[in-house]
């Protein structure tokens, strides 16, 4: 009898393992469907790459002189009052980001004879195998002329055998050869006159990357991120603190120090470029703070339902032309690959540029070549 008990509570416990292990293949089957379906429609419209090489400027061709300016308290432009305000950014300017803005001020600057489109990737062969490099793109598109302001350009340089990341943001400002448009404009005209596509072959052809996928983002979407994984931990100075606070409803403790930000909270620090007298360098600055932030948050949460939840709801606002294979294989070694290590650069680099004037606009004259090797050897090695 108690030997048929014992096969009886031996039959049970194999039938519920049996049912635990269907359960939770059922599961990861489930979570696979649902990211085969988020990435299919997040790809559908989606920018695609072209075998064709793309037609490069003539090599003995000069970008056009330029008025330098010695002063960074010289980029003043009427209308507009910021005693930190290094230079005038009409891309991102509004009545919602912008407490000093003036609608009657300087006007935004416009290229109306440029083609609009959406202007393929030019196939580049990979400089090397282990690097896979992504341009992320936060925009926020406001009307239906245009394809929005690109507000930031990062290019995630992720090396699978060096087992690091590098983030490397780009300044709107820098004043650049804009491929297929035979000009020289800012590198945010990249983005707006010719999408995801020409602002990937404008920093190709410029600083001799091979970038063949990127992600778009609504940058309104960071608030349902950051929530999601229940707020982020950044360490912030007493104006950073301040102007959080004059600028969202949900305050923070006042007073520099270790601080718990929130969705919306998370999205003004991210787009302050207001305070601390070096403009879109300190934005750069804190949106690379922010994505360390929420990556190592990500990394902390050992629930794997709860990864393919953020995934999910990640996509939901999501463009991109990586494939459903190379999100997953991307996030399971990112994720679960152990030790990894992460750095943060911004182009131009220090001694690399000088700030000047064209057409009324304030931009960043570069030393191309200069940026070209530095921002090689730091991805490539």
């Amino acid at each position: 009898m108690t030997g048929t008990k014992a096969k009886k509570a031996g039959h049970i416990a194999f039938t519920a393992l049996v049912c635990l292990l269907v359960a939770i293949i059922a599961a990861i089957l489930i979570l696979f469907f649902l990211l085969y379906r988020k990435v299919d429609k997040m790809s559908r419209n989606a920018v695609g790459v072209v075998p064709e090489a793309i037609v490069l400027p003539d090599e003995t061709a000069e970008p056009p002189q330029l008025v330098d300016i010695d002063e960074t308290s010289d980029i003043h432009v009427p209308g507009v009052y910021d005693p930190d305000l290094y230079s005038y950014d009409p891309w991102l300017d509004s009545d919602s980001d912008n407490p000093y803005y003036d609608p009657e001020g300087t006007p935004e600057p416009d290229v109306p004879d440029i083609t609009v489109s959406d202007d393929p990737i030019y196939h580049y062969t990979p400089v090397n195998g282990d690097v896979v490099n992504i341009l992320l793109i936060g925009n926020d598109a406001r009307d239906s002329h245009d394809h929005g302001r690109a507000d930031t350009m990062i290019v995630l340089s992720y090396n699978r055998r060096a087992r690091s990341v590098k983030l490397v943001s780009f300044l709107r400002d820098i004043w650049i050869y804009i491929p297929g448009r035979d000009r020289w404009n800012r590198l945010n005209t990249a983005f707006r006159y010719g999408g995801c596509g020409l602002a990937v072959n404008t920093i190709n052809v410029n600083f001799g990357l091979d970038i063949q996928r990127y992600v778009r983002v609504d940058f309104n979407h960071m608030k349902v991120i950051v929530n999601r994984i229940g707020g982020i931990d950044i360490v912030l100075t007493e104006r950073e603190v301040d102007y959080i606070n004059a600028n969202c409803s949900d305050k923070l403790p006042r007073g520099a120090g270790l601080k718990h930000l929130n969705g919306a909270q998370t999205l003004v620090h991210a787009r302050n470029r207001r305070i601390g007298g070096d403009g879109d360098w300190g934005r750069t600055r804190r949106q690379r703070e922010v994505m360390n932030a929420i990556f190592n948050k990500i990394r902390e949460e050992e629930n794997m339902s709860t990864i393919g939840a953020l995934l999910l709801d990640f996509m939901d606002n999501v463009e991109t032309n990586l494939s459903v294979s190379e999100v997953n294989s991307l996030a399971t070694d990112v994720l679960f690959g152990g030790n990894l290590n992460i750095e943060n650069a911004v182009v131009p680099f220090a001694g690399t540029w000088h700030y000047a004037w064209e057409s009324g606009m304030a931009v960043i004259r570069i030393d191309i070549p200069a940026n070209k090797a530095r921002l090689r050897a730091l991805l490539y090695g």
